[in-house]
């Protein structure tokens, strides 16, 4: 690190007031010149970590700016990667020693408690804490950490260790340098993904899942089918992508529930149409003279208690017959135009408008007889006008035409309007006249 700072293993941690020696080599492998030593005075222990077993230290001068600074690559290094060695083995002077990581993941008696590479260079007492680098960009790959006497140990790797000694490093003063191209540089590189670095290009998506957005799917599967409703519910709800894709999530989706702010806001719903069912914010009135158009309505309990005994309304579409089982049914649907209700006006605004602008009393008192036979209701031939279909009166005054399915208007006319049964022959008294004739006829 730098400009003071120092970087070891926590089991070689340094207490204030150690001297830490710089120019510890000679000018040849064995023998030569040696160089005389520079030495620093530790003034400070900044963080240690011994479940991770390192140690970030500051001393007395410039050391990065006098000796330079070691880059490092916080990447993942495989088995097989070339690495070499800078160390102090057995407290000599500098040393140098090549090899390759030779296995990952280990589990190992050294200090610490994280799984450690194993690697073919020298690891022993005096070269812990020691840059292993790799030899295809001279960055540090990890740091030195155990191993027997002269031979091939254990280094902590820096893909383990480097998000919690960055976070250390981000809250000092201290700088560091990364690697070009290596995980944990603030770039997404060409050979980095969300998968082996995580650092650099964020969290993998989740969304699209594999599970019904429309649906609770059970543990262990976070997301859903459709990316828009997905990233929307996940917006409100973040256990949804984090965790799994339960029935809160589902409700959100569909508008009709759900946590946080994805309650009473209407959900998801706009992004996840699909997942529209009753009660959903947009699928219409219940009431809606003539239908909706689409499945389903907004008020859940008179939705679920019409699609309980006529699927169709929620299966197909919620047509006239819907709207108006939902007005005869639903509780406070209010009172039907067709017939005295003994309340102030009815369920048709268009209709109630009609006649309440003729007899205001329909409005201001109560809905009456009178009310009902000055409707489009019955034979359609109110002052209000109308077509029937089906037995029900439509196009009151403004109201929209209604809408229905062909098929399904002709099998409830067929319910609805049985084919009457044969007139009686007319009766005729002795004098073999008509009588209802003979009574037309004289006006009586």
């Amino acid at each position: 690190a730098g400009p003071d700072c120092m970087f070891t293993n926590n089991h070689c941690a340094p207490q204030a007031g150690d001297v830490v020696a710089f120019d510890f080599e000679c000018d040849a492998c064995t023998g030569g010149q040696c160089k005389p030593v520079t030495e620093f005075t530790v003034t400070s222990v900044i963080a240690c970590d011994p479940g991770q077993d390192w140690c970030l230290f500051r001393v007395n001068g410039p050391v990065a700016d006098l000796f330079g600074q070691a880059t490092i690559d916080p990447s993942f290094t495989p088995v097989g990667t070339p690495i070499y060695e800078v160390h102090h083995a057995e407290g000599g002077k500098k040393g140098f020693d090549d090899g390759l990581v030779i296995a990952i993941d280990q589990s190992v008696g050294c200090p610490g408690n994280i799984p450690e590479h194993a690697v073919s260079v020298i690891a022993s007492q005096g070269a812990s804490g020691s840059p292993v680098f790799r030899s295809d960009n001279d960055c540090v790959t990890a740091a030195c950490n155990c191993g027997p006497p002269c031979s091939e140990g254990f280094v902590l790797p820096m893909s383990t260790i480097w998000p919690n000694l960055q976070a250390t490093l981000d809250n000092t003063d201290c700088t560091y340098n990364l690697c070009d191209g290596a995980c944990g540089n603030g770039i997404c590189d060409p050979d980095e993904d969300c998968e082996n670095c995580q650092q650099d290009c964020g969290p993998c998506a989740v969304c699209p899942g594999e599970g019904d957005c429309c649906e609770n799917n059970g543990p262990d599967s976070p997301g859903c089918n459709d990316v828009d409703c997905c990233d929307c519910v996940c917006s409100f709800d973040a256990f949804c992508c984090d965790n799994t894709w339960d029935q809160s999530c589902a409700n959100c989706a569909a508008g009709t529930g759900g946590l946080g702010n994805c309650t009473g806001i209407g959900g998801c719903i706009s992004d996840c149409p699909q997942c529209a069912t009753c009660g959903s914010p947009g699928t219409g009135d219940c009431l809606q003279f003539g239908g909706t158009g689409s499945p389903f309505c907004d008020d859940e309990f008179c939705c679920n208690q019409i699609c309980a005994g006529d699927s169709f309304c929620c299966d197909n579409t919620w047509d006239a017959l819907c709207a108006s089982d939902a007005l005869a049914n639903c509780p406070g649907a209010g009172g039907t135009c067709c017939e005295a209700n003994g309340t102030p006006g009815c369920q048709s605004e268009a209709c109630l408008n009609c006649v309440c602008n003729q007899d205001p009393f329909c409005c201001d008192s109560e809905w009456d007889q009178f009310c009902a036979d000055e409707t489009c209701c019955g034979a359609c031939d109110g002052p209000c006008g109308g077509t029937c279909i089906i037995g029900i009166c439509f196009g009151c005054g403004t109201d929209p035409a209604p809408i229905i399915d062909p098929e399904r208007e002709e099998a409830a006319r067929d319910v609805a309007d049985p084919a009457p049964p044969p007139s009686p022959a007319p009766t005729t008294p002795s004098g073999g006249v008509d009588v209802r004739t003979a009574k037309e006829s004289s006006g009586k």
